[in-house]
């Protein structure tokens, strides 16, 4: 048997779906609250809602010896107790999402705002991770005032784990912070290419003339320093930029930059819409553009690349040295390449692109790389019934 700690979310709902679809019945999946609910029931049913009180979690960590290996995606402040608090030959797998170590490492988040984001960012009082960088600095001081640091209780966390599973597990910025054994590492996709476009015509590489900037309403995406290199390069052509999540009050300030910058050309989504429509925006589209130091919005470049686009990414971003080391045609985003380059892909790079993504990202591809995953598990938990689990499990991820 197998556990998952999870949160409720479109993309685990997917996963689960996909589960049992591939006849994988063994796996049991148990879902955080915020809101307390009544004590910790064992044995867990196939899905069990669970509120991390500290009960809750003495009794939940009593009981992971069943399990061959637990899952945990999106590893979170309580997850992360969960994984502290359990015996040591209790193997864990983390499905990496992204924030769940960009911010919670100093050295990944002090440098992801380039200079009109980073100033946009000190207007509209967004200093959230500078107030986070200088409590983290302080922590030897302020914990004798007993404030204690979450982001140290992950870190600690994050080393604790056996495996790990994530699309780029050979480029990932988590690895320059938490060293793992590339043989730990696993390829994993919660979405294939063929669910993200089933959808759309297979065979179509038409697309629209207009232009794509960023994934959401977050600053991350370095609005602002996009929009003034494209400024007076883009012609008649649409500036599409979705907002539909994110930050409100940053939501607010690239729509009135936008509307400054490229007047009735600005195309923004400020709301949530459904993947058919949204996917038709971007199909209105033949480049995208992402202005992100860090690895985000993978999916969209992913699916971006499929269809056909133009792909910017900053050469800085760990994204583009993996689709680079994959075969695939992206671009590196700079100052001097950007306003000289926003012509479509011609044909032969279009159908090279998209068969690489077929490839990579097929529901077959996707399906085998999960497989390959437990089978790496159940030959750990064997070798782990022969040997003092300390160790076996542990000795190459510390």
């Amino acid at each position: 048997m197998y556990l998952h700690i999870i949160d409720e979310s479109k993309t685990i709902n997917h996963f689960i779906r996909r589960l049992r679809e591939m006849d994988l019945h063994d796996h049991y999946f148990l879902t955080l609250q915020s809101a307390p609910s009544t004590d910790l029931h064992l044995p867990l049913t196939d899905r069990t809602e669970f509120f991390p009180s500290d009960n809750n979690i003495r009794l939940l960590t009593q009981s992971l010896h069943r399990y061959k290996a637990v899952f945990i995606h999106n590893l979170c402040y309580h997850k992360a107790k969960i994984v502290l608090a359990s015996p040591r030959n209790v193997v864990f797998v983390w499905g990496i999402w992204g924030y769940d170590y960009y911010y919670v490492y100093p050295g990944l988040y002090r440098n992801i705002f380039l200079p009109a984001t980073s100033l946009a960012n000190i207007v509209l009082g967004k200093l959230s991770l500078t107030t986070k960088y200088l409590k983290y600095q302080l922590h030897p001081y302020l914990k004798h005032l007993g404030w204690n640091a979450r982001e140290r209780l992950q870190q600690q966390a994050a080393h604790r784990i056996d495996l790990t599973c994530n699309m780029m597990p050979n480029h990932s910025d988590v690895f320059r912070v938490v060293p793992k054994d590339p043989a730990r590492r696993f390829p994993f996709s919660y979405y294939s290419i063929d669910f993200i476009t089933e959808e759309l015509s297979g065979s179509s590489y038409d697309l629209g003339p207009h232009i794509y900037v960023g994934n959401s309403a977050s600053n991350s995406s370095n609005h602002l320093d996009v929009f003034r290199q494209l400024r007076g390069w883009t012609g008649d052509r649409d500036i599409v930029v979705p907002l539909g999540y994110g930050c409100p009050r940053y939501r607010r300030l690239i729509n009135v930059a936008g509307r400054y910058f490229f007047k009735n050309h600005f195309t923004p989504i400020n709301k949530y819409i459904p993947l058919k429509e949204y996917n038709e925006n971007l199909l209105s589209c033949n480049v995208m553009i992402f202005n992100h130091i860090r690895a985000q919005g993978l999916g969209n470049i992913v699916f971006g690349i499929w269809a056909g686009h133009r792909v910017f990414l900053r050469a800085s971003n760990p994204a583009y040295a993996f689709f680079k080391s994959m075969g695939v045609k992206v671009y590196a985003l700079d100052s001097n390449t950007l306003t000289s380059s926003l012509n479509p892909l011609n044909l032969e790079e279009k159908i090279h692109n998209r068969k690489t993504i077929e490839h990579l990202y097929s529901e077959e591809q996707v399906q085998a790389h999960f497989k390959s995953l437990l089978k790496q598990i159940d030959q750990i938990s064997s070798i782990a019934e022969q040997s003092h689990p300390h160790s076996v499990l542990h000795s190459s991820s510390n």
